[in-house]
């Protein structure tokens, strides 16, 4: 069984309430793999919907019509493109929607895009027409991915572009409904919103941020906080010393920089799991979510006197954090916004984490980096555990509301991940991968298949599970 699998297998046994899943038929490693879907139509107003794949494995389903019909052309008239249907795949990756129609010049939007097929991927929506009364305030860095870049976007009401299905209206739509394939700004997919501190009469702002699916941030009213790299010795484990031999300037440059981000960003998830605690605490969750929180918290505590290690071992110095700003941290909590905020950057984005430490140990070369992997690979993994706990819990007591937020989470991370592109990575790929770093074609393959094969079945459990509340057992262990 891969990584993958083996930690599909793992959430889903949180997701039902048991340690053992039969997915399919019985095969060597209890999976069974699902038929082929057909092909849909290719273009035209509608695209033609797939033939059934079987169910149960985790072979991919068939491809939707590819094109959608095209919207008028007529200045600001608001026209709209045709939709096509992906196909019913096996559990873990469905049909491929064909994309939507494009959007008249001035139109609000284009046509609806293809329907998933089971556990696949949605066609994409047609793109808006130019304008649209955006107001952006702060400086617009569509590149800055996970950098805690942020700035605001403001559309008047009854103009935000929100995705095929989230009705029209003079109102704000929540930041979750609002449709990032059509944002002007940037490419498509390449930003997430999140609700706004800005008020400005008659317009609805959204924080918007650069993607970043990895590890779980510390993020306050939308916006990503980290603490800036302070000279400290304190918080590095300990450091080896450096071989100058080993790699050339530029590569150890490299190294002690990327290090370094992920030392930043594992110090930021401390402060992520104590907010999460006082919001669980808050809503009223049951004490193994707790004691889950807290125990996570000293892991990231861990991983990040690991990684600043790493970073003054490449560095010309000790380095450690500065202070992080925590204020602000509890404004507003209700169950529907921790449950997709639990969701984005504990399901998704540890899930996430945990493959890719998976993915990095595997080419590492260097002891320390491999024992750090090791540890940082199977605790994101448990951290994972633990948001999709926390998100099945959500859905008991919130039912519908919080299962419709997920989904269309799910979507539009599925849109982003299918559309970015990966920079060239330029250096030494060897000395890279040593020293437990992927390039970026790597990790945006690792992001794909964890999205794919991984978060979309566990959704599909979840969304079908029922709302009688039962503990897991497998969380249960892991505090035992």
């Amino acid at each position: 069984m891969n990584a993958s699998a083996e930690l599909r297998f793992r959430l889903l046994a949180v997701l039902v309430g048991s340690s053992t899943l039969a997915c399919g038929g019985a095969t060597s490693d209890g999976l069974s793999s699902g038929g082929a879907g057909g092909t849909g139509g290719t273009t035209g107003g509608a695209g033609g919907s797939t033939t059934t794949g079987g169910t149960g494995g985790f072979v991919a389903g068939g491809t939707g019509g590819t094109t959608g019909g095209f919207g008028g052309v007529s200045t600001g008239g608001a026209s709209t493109g045709g939709a096509s249907t992906g196909g019913f795949g096996g559990v873990s990756t469905g049909g491929v929607g064909g994309a939507a129609g494009t959007a008249g010049v001035g139109g609000t939007s284009g046509g609806a895009g293809g329907s998933a097929g089971f556990g696949g991927i949605g066609g994409s929506s047609g793109a808006g027409g130019a304008g649209g009364g955006l107001i952006t305030y702060g400086e617009v860095q569509c590149d800055a991915w996970c950098e805690g870049k942020t700035w605001d976007s403001c559309w008047p009401e009854g103009q935000v572009p929100v995705w095929p299905g989230v009705p029209m209206s003079n109102a704000c739509p929540g930041a979750h409904e609002v449709d990032n394939q059509s944002y002007p700004l940037c490419g498509p997919g390449e930003v997430w919103f999140y609700d706004s501190q800005k008020k400005v009469p008659g317009m609805c702002c959204y924080t918007t941020e650069p993607q970043c699916l990895v590890g779980r941030p510390f993020v306050v009213a939308g916006e990503q906080r980290l603490a800036p790299a302070a000279a400290r010795g304190d918080w590095g484990s300990h450091v080896l010393a450096m071989d100058e031999a080993e790699i050339d300037s530029a590569t150890r440059e490299q190294l002690h920089a990327v290090w370094l981000d992920d030392a930043r960003q594992e110090h930021a998830s401390v402060a992520a799991f104590a907010q999460l605690t006082l919001q669980l605490l808050a809503l009223g969750a049951p004490p193994e979510l707790l004691a889950a929180s807290q125990v996570a918290g000293a892991d990231e505590v861990r991983h990040a006197q690991g990684c600043f290690a790493l970073a003054s071992r490449f560095g010309s110095g000790l380095v450690g954090p500065g202070p992080l700003p925590v204020n602000g941290a509890l404004d507003s909590i209700d169950l529907v916004s921790v449950a997709v905020a639990t969701f984005e950057e504990g399901c998704v984005g540890e899930t996430v984490a945990a493959l890719l430490a998976t993915e990095m140990r595997g080419h590492a070369r260097d002891t320390q980096v491999v024992t750090l992997l090791n540890a940082i690979a199977e605790e994101e993994a448990q951290h994972a555990e633990l948001a999709w706990s926390i998100v099945r819990w959500a859905v008991q007591l919130g039912g519908d509301n919080v299962k419709s937020a997920i989904a269309c989470k799910l979507a539009e991370m599925q849109r982003v991940i299918h559309t970015r592109a990966a920079a060239e990575f330029e250096g030494d790929v060897e000395a890279w991968h040593a020293f437990g770093r992927l390039t970026p074609r790597e990790a945006l393959s690792v992001e794909r298949e964890a999205l794919d094969a991984v978060i979309a079945p566990c959704v599909d459990q979840l969304l079908a599970s029922p709302s009688a509340a039962r503990p897991s057992p497998v969380l249960s262990a892991q505090l035992s």
